[in-house]
């Protein structure tokens, strides 16, 4: 048979099961076909799919029953029904920032939440997560903006510090999921960001060799100290 036209990029996978064969590409497109490849049976666009601003691609596929599991770049599992319109997402997890080639989409940040019922992460795809402990899932997923490298819960559980390879550092409300203040302070990468055990201070550390001090005033963080000296990045 001529070769079709399946995808508008790259196919990365390919399954023949049932009579049908699954086709996943660069594009984001999850394909099903006869068993002649003579018509397509189905095609879902996961990027309509995925919260992110980067472009998505299915990487591995394959049938389970009635449905099509397709496994994406961006660290997400899909259920897809072969019948109707259903698309369900069954795990997902962070990735790389998908508009820098250069980027591993490593995981920097993970902090518990002071009930130790759930924790949050931070990483290079601009996202801060909160994860459930019990039912290992995720309930919170924040758009950050920026690749982030450290995260710290405070100690009441309403606010959670992230620092960014920017220099730059914020807080996250954790209720509505907000972000309420971010600085700039330094030109280096935040490795560090830590709560006091009453709250009302933050220790933000960067790749400057310092520890900036700040105090909350309401939604706002005032700088009242800096800890310089150390002879290399805290």
């Amino acid at each position: 048979k001529c070769p079709i036209q399946a995808h508008n990029g790259m196919v990365y996978c390919l399954r023949f099961k049932n009579d049908c064969l699954l086709s996943g590409g660069k594009d984001g497109l999850c394909n099903v076909w006869n068993s002649d490849v003579s018509q397509k049976i189905k095609s879902v666009d996961m990027n309509k799919h995925d919260a992110t601003d980067g472009k998505n691609s299915v990487r591995a596929v394959d049938l389970l029953g009635d449905k099509v599991l397709a496994g994406c770049i961006t660290s997400s599992i899909y259920s897809v029904a072969l019948q109707g319109n259903d698309v369900k997402l069954l795990t997902c997890g962070h990735f790389g920032d998908l508009k820098d080639k250069q980027s591993y989409g490593e995981l920097w940040g993970l902090a518990p939440s002071p009930n130790g019922r759930q924790y949050c992460s931070v990483g290079e795809d601009r996202t801060l997560r909160i994860w459930d402990i019990q039912s290992r899932k995720q309930v919170t997923r924040v758009e950050l903006g920026d690749p982030a490298l450290s995260c710290h819960w405070s100690p009441n559980g309403e606010w959670i510090a992230v620092g960014y390879k920017n220099g730059a550092f914020g807080v996250v409300e954790v209720a509505n999921g907000v972000e309420t203040f971010r600085k700039r302070s330094r030109r280096r990468r935040i490795p560090c960001v830590k709560f006091s055990p009453c709250g009302k201070f933050l220790a933000v550390a960067s790749a400057n060799n310092v520890v900036d001090m700040y105090e909350q005033d309401g939604e706002n963080w005032n700088r009242i100290g800096t800890c310089s000296g150390h002879s290399s990045v805290i």
